[in-house]
C-alpha cells in the first residue's frame, strides 16, 4: 500500500514539475535602416535568442509574413547557418507563411536564421509602412512557444532644403512715397532738348554807370576830376580880378 501511495505522489510530482515548466526563445527582426527613399533595397536580420528549449533545442521557426505592396515591390529570403525558408503565398498576395526549419539537432544558443530582402518601389511618395511578421512560433518538440508579433517599420520623406539667406544690400532701400491724398507729387524737371546748343556764360561783367551829381568821397571819376580842375581855375580867375582892382584902386588913391 505504501508503495502504491509513493508512486503516485512521485507521479505527481513529475507531472506536476511538467506541467509548471515552459520553454520559451526571443524572436527578433532588424532593420539595418528604417530612413528610406524609392527604389531602396533594405535588409532585415531574422535572429533567435535566449533559448530555453530543454535539451533538444528547436530547428523551426514558423510565422506569418504581412505588408503593403503599394509601396514594397518585392520581398527575397537568404538563408543563413543551414536553416531553409519556404514561403507559401501566390504572388500579389499581401500576406503569406514564411516557416524556417533546420534539418539538424535543435538549435540551444543565439542563431541568425535569415535575412528579409525587402525591395522599395520606385517613383512613390511620402509614406510610412509596416512589414509584420505575425504570430511567430516555434516547439521543443512537446509544446507550442509564441513570441508574439514582430513590426518593422520603414520611412520615406521627402526633405526640402532650407532656404539660402539672402546677403544683405549695402544701399539702403528707397522709400516708396506716402500715399497721402492733401499732397501732391514732387514733378521731375523738364528735360532741355538734345539738340539745342547750351547757352555759354558772358565772361564781361556789365559796368555799373555811377550816377550822376553823387559825389563820394575816395571814389572820384574822371568827370568829377574835370569839374574840379575848372572849378579852381575859375577860383583863380576871379581872385586875380579882384587883386587886380584893388591894386588899380590903391594906386589911384597915391595920386
Amino acid at each position: 500500500m505504501k508503495k502504491i501511495v509513493i508512486s503516485i505522489l512521485f507521479i505527481s510530482v513529475f507531472l506536476l514539475s511538467y506541467c509548471t515548466y515552459a520553454s520559451s526563445f526571443k524572436f527578433t527582426a532588424t532593420p539595418e535602416i528604417i530612413a528610406v527613399k524609392p527604389g531602396d533595397e533594405v535588409s532585415v536580420t531574422l535572429k533567435i535568442s535566449d533559448i530555453d528549449a530543454g535539451n533538444e533545442g528547436i530547428n523551426v521557426v514558423e510565422t506569418t509574413l504581412e505588408y503593403d505592396n503599394n509601396y514594397i515591390d518585392s520581398i527575397d529570403f537568404i538563408d543563413k547557418n543551414d536553416w531553409n525558408s519556404t514561403y507559401n503565398s501566390n504572388q500579389g498576395d499581401l500576406f503569406g507563411k514564411l516557416l524556417y526549419s533546420k534539418m539538424v539537432v535543435g538549435v540551444k544558443d543565439d542563431e541568425e536564421i535569415g535575412v528579409l530582402k525587402i525591395k522599395i518601389k520606385e517613383n512613390v511618395d511620402e509614406f510610412e509602412t509596416q512589414v509584420k511578421l505575425k504570430n511567430v512560433t516555434s516547439n521543443d518538440g512537446y509544446s507550442l512557444m509564441d513570441d508574439g508579433t514582430k513590426t518593422v517599420t520603414l520611412k520615406y520623406k521627402i526633405v526640402t532644403p532650407d532656404p539660402q539667406p539672402t546677403p544683405p544690400d549695402d544701399k539702403e532701400p528707397e522709400k516708396e512715397p506716402e500715399n497721402n491724398p492733401d499732397v501732391e507729387p514732387e514733378k521731375e524737371p523738364e528735360k532741355e532738348p538734345e539738340n539745342e546748343p547750351q547757352k555759354k556764360p558772358d565772361d564781361k561783367k556789365e559796368e555799373v554807370k555811377p550816377e550822376k551829381n553823387n559825389f563820394i568821397p575816395g571814389n572820384v571819376q574822371t568827370g568829377d576830376i574835370i569839374g574840379i580842375v575848372v572849378g579852381i581855375l575859375l577860383l583863380a580867375v576871379i581872385i586875380s580880378v579882384i587883386l587886380f582892382i584893388i591894386n588899380k584902386h590903391n594906386k589911384n588913391k597915391e595920386k
